[in-house]
């Protein structure tokens, strides 16, 4: 069985777009631990590689493509997973409760939702809200 595989050695950016779009097309992906990945594989940041260390890098590469249905369930869970953290709806809700909470108004009640502080009177934002993920 022929596996296609995305692998993200080095890209520093804060958001790459072919991290997010190998994810959201299932396609099963590795990458390293640099710029924002770790916050878009969020509870799979585990599974990352550290920068720098190519045989670590193989070694997953040659893991992933001797199990291609392992690697198409890891691609599969890690679409969900970013489809509960970043969809247009989340973000719609995490900017409107920003802004609420901004304003010095109550966010608007999610449930299932921790609110953290997000910002003191001298300080930048730093998050916004955590959302559990759906298992």
């Amino acid at each position: 069985q022929e596996l296609l595989l995305t692998t993200v050695s080095k890209c520093a950016e804060a958001m790459p777009y072919i991290v997010l779009e190998a994810m959201a097309a299932e396609v099963p992906l590795l990458a390293t631990r640099v710029g924002g990945i770790p916050e878009v594989f969020g509870r799979h940041a585990g599974r990352l590689v550290e920068p720098g260390d190519s045989h670590r890098l193989a070694n997953a590469m040659g893991e992933l493509l001797d199990a291609p249905d392992l690697a198409h369930a890891l691609a599969r869970d890690l679409r969900n997973a970013m489809a509960d953290r970043f969809s247009a709806t989340v973000m719609a809700d995490r900017i409107t409760d920003l802004y609420h909470h901004l304003r010095g108004q109550e966010p608007h009640p999610f449930e299932g939702v921790a609110a953290s502080p997000v910002l003191s009177k001298h300080s930048e934002p730093k998050s916004i809200l955590a959302r559990p993920s759906k298992p």
